[in-house]
């Protein structure tokens, strides 16, 4: 059995994730298939340790922010 405070680290990233996860839905397709590349590297990088897989709101505005989002599309 794991003592209680590794449960509680746990539930914490968890919960880091949760949000993380929900404020990506504020952004469009593209833009989250940007956030998740970005993560799927740095997770990648940092040997799939539990601290890479979460990126803060900042990091994510960064991330969308560097994608570019065409305003017009000719059909």
């Amino acid at each position: 059995m794991l003592p209680q405070n590794c449960d509680k680290y746990r539930e914490s990233k968890s919960s880091q994730q949760l949000e993380m996860l929900k404020y990506m839905l504020k952004f469009n397709l593209d833009d989250q298939s940007a956030i998740f590349e970005k993560l799927h590297q740095q997770m990648e990088n940092g040997n799939y340790e539990s601290e890479t897989s979460i990126l803060s709101a900042e990091e994510i505005e960064e991330i969308v922010q560097r994608t570019v989002t065409p305003l017009f599309s000719p059909s």
